[in-house]
């Protein structure tokens, strides 16, 4: 499948790896990150608007500014691109408060799926309008739950599965 059609497919895939997603284990090691300083936020951008927001009222094209924790998959890093999934920090990962014991809190396989399907979506790293080939995961901290500012432009498929197409990106410390 080329990176188009699997990125593409990350939203609607949450529903699909949910159901099989809080039996495994831990995170693996973090490895280090390629991806160029040029896209680190130092700080935070103002306001950024919550991922449930954007997927519901943001439309292809728009410039955005989003905030949202890494997560939503048992595998949310994309092997070989700079790409990755963010849930609305509203939602609650599990083991807070709910399953406990989930040794994969970062799939946040105890909330529904229809749930995450409306507060997730993917974040892209760009550079010269293509698609990063890097790892992102490591890049100034960045692991899963972590919680992010993103900048970027938003590209929606016709069935409504939304990217951020990042110009640049934030971790929370």
């Amino acid at each position: 499948m080329n990176l188009r059609a699997r990125l593409f497919t990350l939203p609607s895939s949450l529903v699909l790896v949910l159901l099989s997603a809080c039996g495994g284990s831990s995170a693996p090691a973090t490895p280090p990150s390629d991806v160029p300083e040029r896209l680190y936020l130092a700080s935070a951008p103002p306001s950024p608007q919550a991922v449930g927001m954007v997927v519901a009222a943001a439309k292809d094209g728009d410039e955005i500014v989003v905030t949202g924790r890494v997560g939503g998959a048992q595998k949310v890093f994309v092997d070989g691109y700079a790409a990755f999934t963010i849930i609305d920090a509203a939602i609650p990962a599990c083991g807070e408060g709910k399953m406990d014991e989930c040794k994969t809190p970062w799939d946040y396989c105890c909330n529904a799926p229809e749930v995450l399907a409306k507060n997730g979506l993917s974040v892209e790293l760009m550079a010269d309008g293509q698609p990063l080939r890097a790892n992102a995961r490591g890049f100034h901290g960045l692991d899963h739950l972590s919680t992010v500012v993103v900048t970027g432009k938003v590209a929606r498929d016709s069935a409504g599965n939304v990217r951020v197409l990042a110009s640049g990106l934030h971790v929370q410390p």
